[in-house]
C-alpha cells in the first residue's frame, strides 16, 4: 500500500483494508503499515556504498596517476570501463534501495563484497601460511 493512500485513508477517518488484506483500525497502525513498507538503507546497502565508493576513488585516483608507460592508453581505457562498472553498480543499488527490490540489493552487495574477501583472503594466506624460501 502506498504512503499517500494510507495517509488518505488516515486523514479521512476511514477504516479501511489494507494491500495484504488486513483491516487499518487506527492512525497508528497505518503509520506502522507505512514504516515496515518503506525502503531504507540497511547495513548490507551500507557496506556495498562504502565499498564501491572506496572502489571508485581507487579508479579513478589510479586514473590520473602520472606515468610514461608505453601502454597508458590501453590502461585508461580499461580504468574508464572499470569506472563506468562501479558507477552503474551505484547507480543500482540506489535505485534498488528506492524501489524495496531486496534482491538487487543482495547482488550489489554480493558483486562489491567479493573483491574484498579476496584480498583479506590472499593477505591472510601470504602472511601466514605461505612459507619463506
Amino acid at each position: 500500500m502506498s504512503r499517500r493512500r494510507v495517509l488518505s485513508l488516515t486523514a479521512c477517518g476511514k477504516v479501511g483494508e489494507g494491500s495484504q488484506g488486513h483491516s487499518i483500525k487506527s492512525e497508528t497502525e497505518a503509520r506502522l503499515i507505512t514504516m515496515s513498507e518503506t525502503n531504507h538503507w540497511d547495513w548490507k546497502s551500507i557496506i556495498a556504498a562504502i565499498l564501491l565508493a572506496c572502489y571508485l576513488g581507487f579508479a579513478i585516483w589510479a586514473l590520473f596517476s602520472p606515468s610514461d608507460d608505453p601502454q597508458r592508453g590501453m590502461a585508461i581505457g580499461f580504468i574508464i570501463l572499470v569506472v563506468l562498472i562501479l558507477i552503474t553498480l551505484g547507480l543500482l543499488l540506489w535505485r534498488a534501495i528506492v524501489r524495496g527490490r531486496r534482491w538487487l540489493v543482495w547482488t550489489v552487495f554480493v558483486i562489491a563484497v567479493v573483491p574484498a574477501l579476496l584480498q583479506t583472503a590472499e593477505m591472510i594466506y601470504v602472511t601466514f601460511f605461505r612459507t619463506p624460501g
